[in-house]
C-alpha cells in the first residue's frame, strides 16, 4: 500500500516535470525564433542603409561593385552568419561577408540564373525556412538598385546552443523534482499513509467476514473523521444481516431473494438463487454487482416504489425479478415464470398470426383492401398532406385464365405482387384490392422525372418477370397515378382520381400509365368541355 501511494505520487511529481519542461521548451523555442526574426531583419536594414549610403555617392557600375564587395566583405558578422549581395539582372555574386562560408547554394548543383530565380520568389520581406549550403537556416532577402541583397543565419548551429541550454535546466529541474519527492513522500508517510494501511487492513479483515473490528487514525482530524464512519459502516451491517436471514426463514425454497446493501458494496442471498438462473454463485454475484455499476438497477428511486426485470436463462427458462428499495438497501425476490410466459407467447402468436391473416390477401401476401384502406384514411387524416396513389389492373387477364386456366392466372398474380415487392420500399403501402387490380401507396411525393423513372422501371420489371404472357397472351398493365392534395379528404375521393387516371391510360392504348396531375375523375368517352382549362381533353382528344 504505501508503495503504491509513493509511487502515484513520484509519478504525479515526474509527469509535472515533463510538463515544466515540455512549457519552457516550448518558450525558449517560441523565443528563439523570435530573435533570430528580428535579427535577420535589423541585419537586413543595417545591410540596405550602407548600400544606400554607397549609392548616394554616384560611383560608376563598376566602382560601386567594387566598393559593395569591399564593404560587404568587411562587415563583423557571427560565424553562423552569411551576407550576401548578387546582381539581380545576371545572378553573378558582387558580394559575400569575409568570415563565412564563401558560397551560397539554395539547391545543389544549381546555375546563377537559377538561384536568381529562387531568390526572387523570397523577396517578400519575411523570413523563410530553407536548405542553404545543405543545412538548414533561416534566411531575409531585399532589392536595392538593381541588386538582391541577403542574410542568412545557420540554424542548426543555433539549436545546438539552445539544446544545451535546455538540458542544462532540465537537470536542474530533475534535480529539484527528486528532492521535493522524498521530503513529500516522507511526510505524507508521516501524517497520511500509514492511517491508511491501517485502514485498508480493518477493511479487509471485515470483508472477509470478521465481526469484530475497529477502526483508528491518528494522523490528521480527517482521517480520524474516516476511520470514524467505517465504525459506524460496520453496525449497519449487523442490522442489516439479521434482516436478511429472517426473510429468508419465511419464505423457504419456493423462491429465492437476495439483499443488497448500498454502504458496503455486497450482496447476500438465499441458497437457490444462483441455481434458479442457472449460474454458480460467482457468476450470479457478478452480474448483479454489474447490473448495480452499469446502473440497471437505479439506486437512486423513491423508497418503497416495486420494480421488475426478467432474464432469460440459457435454458430458456424466464426468472422474473422484483426488487424494492429502503434507505441504502435493496432486497429482491426472484419467481420462475416459465409457463406463465410460455402461454403468453404462444396467445400473442396467436393474435399475431390472426391480425396477418385479416389485413393480408390469402394469395399473394400483400395488404388487402381493408388494410390498406384504413391505413390511407389514417394517412391522409394526419397532419401530412402528401401522397402518391398507383392504381394498376393487368391488361387482357381474362385471357391468361382463360387460355392458361384459373391456376395460372393465380401464378400471374403472385408474380405481379412479387414485382410489387421488389419495386417499391418498405415504406410504402402494396395491396392487392380484389382480382387482377392492385395499389401502390407511397407516402411522399416524387418529382416528375423521379416519378417516371420509377413506373418505367416497374413495367419494365414486369415485362421481364411476365414476358410469356405478354407474347402470348398480350398481359400489359396499366397504371393510373393520383395525388394527396388539399381536395383530397379520404381513401374513396383519392381512388376515384387513380381510377379515372388508369382509365385514360386505358383509353390512350393500355400498357402504359397516366398521370392525373389536376386529380381529374372525368370517365367521359367524349369531351363535353366542362373544364376551360382540361389536361386530359388535351391528352385524350387532341384537343
Amino acid at each position: 500500500m504505501k508503495k503504491k501511494i509513493s509511487l502515484s505520487i513520484v509519478w504525479t511529481m515526474v509527469a509535472s516535470s515533463v510538463l515544466m519542461l515540455f512549457a519552457f521548451f516550448t518558450a525558449i523555442s517560441w523565443r528563439q525564433e523570435v530573435l533570430q526574426i528580428r535579427y535577420l531583419e535589423e541585419y537586413i536594414d543595417q545591410v540596405l542603409v550602407t548600400a544606400q549610403a554607397l549609392a548616394n555617392k554616384h560611383y560608376d557600375r563598376k566602382e560601386y561593385e567594387f566598393k559593395l564587395e569591399q564593404t560587404i566583405q568587411f562587415m563583423p558578422t557571427r560565424t553562423n552568419t552569411l551576407i550576401f549581395a548578387i546582381d539581380a539582372t545576371d545572378g553573378r555574386m558582387l558580394g559575400l561577408s569575409a568570415n563565412n562560408e564563401q558560397r551560397v547554394e539554395l539547391q545543389e548543383g544549381q546555375t546563377d540564373a537559377q538561384r536568381l530565380q529562387e531568390l526572387k520568389g523570397l523577396l517578400d520581406g519575411e523570413v523563410h525556412k530553407l536548405k542553404i549550403n545543405k543545412k538548414n537556416a533561416c534566411i531575409i532577402v531585399a532589392e536595392k538598385s538593381g541588386i538582391i541583397f541577403g542574410v542568412c543565419v545557420d540554424s542548426d548551429e543555433e539549436w545546438t546552443s539552445t539544446l544545451f541550454y535546455l538540458v542544462l535546466m532540465g537537470s536542474m529541474l530533475l534535480v529539484g523534482t527528486v528532492a521535493v519527492i522524498v521530503v513529500l513522500i516522507y511526510r505524507m508517510n508521516r501524517s497520511v499513509i500509514q492511517d491508511v494501511v491501517s485502514l485498508k487492513e480493518g477493511i479487509d479483515q471485515f470483508l472477509s467476514g470478521q465481526r469484530e473490528v475497529h477502526f483508528s487514525a491518528n494522523g490528521t482530524p480527517e482521517m480520524a473523521q474516516i476511520a470514524q464512519s467505517m465504525n459506524k459502516m460496520v453496525n449497519t451491517y449487523d442490522q442489516k444481516s439479521e434482516r436478511t436471514s429472517q426473510i429468508i426463514s419465511m419464505m423457504g425454497n419456493r423462491v429465492a431473494v437476495f439483499e443488497y446493501l448500498e454502504d458496503l458494496h455486497q450482496v447476500f442471498y438465499s441458497r437457490n438463487m444462483p441455481g434458479m438462473f442457472e449460474m454458480t454463485p460467482q457468476q450470479w454475484e457478478e452480474r448483479l454487482m454489474s447490473q448495480i455499476q452499469e446502473q440497471e438497477f437505479n439506486l437512486n428511486v423513491d423508497s418503497g416504489d416495486t420494480h421488475s426485470q426478467r432474464h432469460i436463462t440459457e435454458s430458456g427458462r424466464v426468472v422474473e425479478l422484483q426488487y424494492t428499495f429502503s434507505g441504502n438497501s435493496c432486497f429482491g425476490i426472484a419467481q420462475d415464470v416459465s409457463e406463465q410466459y410460455e402461454n403468453h407467447k404462444q396467445l400473442s402468436e396467436k393474435l399475431k398470426q390472426a391480425t396477418e391473416q385479416a389485413e393480408r390477401d390469402a394469395l399473394t401476401g400483400l395488404y388487402n383492401r381493408q388494410k390498406s384502406t384504413l391505413w390511407i384514411n389514417q394517412w391522409i387524416e394526419g397532419q401530412k398532406k402528401e401522397g402518391t396513389m398507383l392504381l394498376m389492373d393487368l391488361d387482357n387477364f381474362k385471357r391468361v385464365n382463360d387460355e392458361k386456366g384459373h391456376p395460372e392466372g393465380d401464378l400471374v398474380l403472385q408474380i405481379t405482387a412479387k414485382v410489387l415487392e421488389e419495386s417499391f420500399g418498405e415504406e410504402d403501402v402494396k395491396a392487392r384490392l380484389g382480382g387482377d387490380e392492385f395499389i401502390v401507396f407511397m407516402p411522399y411525393i416524387l418529382s416528375d422525372e423521379e416519378l417516371q423513372k420509377k413506373l418505367n422501371a416497374f413495367m419494365d420489371n414486369c415485362y421481364k418477370h411476365l414476358e410469356p404472357y405478354y407474347r402470348n397472351q398480350q398481359l400489359s398493365v396499366s397504371i393510373g397515378v393520383a395525388f394527396v392534395n388539399d381536395e383530397i379528404h379520404n381513401f374513396d375521393e383519392l381512388y376515384q382520381c387513380a381510377d379515372a387516371a388508369m382509365y385514360a391510360a386505358k383509353r390512350q392504348g393500355k400498357n402504359r400509365y397516366y398521370i392525373n396531375e389536376e386529380n381529374n375523375v372525368c370517365k367521359g368517352n367524349t369531351c363535353n368541355m366542362c373544364k376551360g382549362n382540361c389536361m386530359r381533353r388535351r391528352r385524350l382528344f387532341n384537343d
